[in-house]
């Protein structure tokens, strides 16, 4: 006996569409020559938007930004052979400078063989899924943050305020970590405590 009102196939298809997803950050994170520096950064974006409380409701999450990342990776905007400070620096950059709402972003597909494959291998079919993801979700979605089938849209529950302001909050700690006015404990201070 179910409980009333509850939806046990709805539970079970809602965990099943966050799989690829979870399938491909793990294959990243655990890639051959994947240094602890991706890692290290994903908790540094993660506490960056903590304390800057952009999750709240319909804001973007931790688990948004590491797929996001991903992205960069797989776009080469970032690299495995960049430390953590800068891998956080060009997403940072990046999140201040692009209009989200009008970047839709298609993930590849999880490698099959567990992360040793070209992560660039998919890049043909990711034009495709960017333009099926686009149209799909576009009209109905402030986010587009598709998987590789253009099946299920990540990004669905972010709202344009909460792109706006996560942009401004992006641009802000740019300036403060660009700030010469500010030592290095200061800049960290502003950046991973709240504002």
């Amino acid at each position: 006996p179910t409980a009333p009102g509850t939806r046990p196939g709805l539970s079970a298809a809602l965990e099943a569409s966050y799989a690829p997803a979870l399938g491909l950050l793990h294959a990243t994170y655990a890639a051959a020559g994947a240094s602890g520096a991706l890692r290290e950064a994903t908790i540094l974006l993660k506490v960056w938007l903590r304390q800057r409380s952009v999750q709240q409701a319909g804001g973007v999450t931790g688990f948004q930004l590491s797929l996001l990342l991903v992205h960069l990776l797989r776009a080469r905007v970032v690299t495995r052979s960049m430390g953590a400070y800068h891998v956080f620096r060009v997403v940072l950059s990046f999140l201040a400078k692009t209009m989200l709402e009008d970047h839709p972003v298609a993930l590849p597909p999880p490698p099959a063989g567990g992360g040793g494959e070209d992560e660039h291998e998919h890049e043909g079919e990711a034009g495709q899924v960017h333009a099926v993801a686009a149209a799909r979700f576009g009209r109905h979605f402030a986010w587009v943050l598709a998987d590789s089938s253009a099946g299920v849209n990540y990004g669905a529950g972010v709202t344009r305020g909460a792109l706006r302001e996560l942009q401004e909050q992006a641009a802000r700690s740019l300036r403060a970590i660009d700030s010469a006015a500010l030592d290095d404990a200061a800049a960290f201070a502003g950046l991973f405590t709240t504002p």
